[in-house]
């Protein structure tokens, strides 16, 4: 019999993963043109409310060629907060570039379309 592996990635496994393969492909010193990606570290916001922390900001921000992008992700079953969907339609209001992302090959196909 063939056993299927159910293991689930979490959230933060996902989110090592987007950044290891981005930052080494296109982050590096020698990478022509150099772009940035980084994470926003957003727990416990309601304590750092005064110095600018918000909830709902997307956990990783993505600069390629001068332009911003906004990746929320999740895992298989998360689900946006209310903060994290207002902060989407603020996004679509604006005409900011925001991804919802559940693995690694859906951030590369996305990329691919951005570089």
């Amino acid at each position: 019999m063939i056993q299927v592996s159910t293991t689930k990635k979490s959230e933060s496994v996902i989110q090592a993963e987007i950044y290891k393969w981005f930052n080494n492909n296109y982050c590096l010193l020698h990478h022509a043109p150099r772009h940035c990606i980084f994470a926003v570290p957003n727990q416990n916001q309601h304590k750092l409310v005064n110095i600018g922390v918000r909830a709902g900001i997307p956990d990783m921000i993505v600069i390629i060629s001068g332009k911003f992008y906004f990746f929320e992700i999740k895992d298989d079953t998360g689900r946006q907060s209310p903060a994290q969907k207002e902060f989407e339609l603020y996004c679509s209001q604006n005409f900011i570039s925001y991804f919802l992302v559940k693995t690694l090959t859906e951030f590369q196909t996305i990329c691919s379309s951005l570089i």
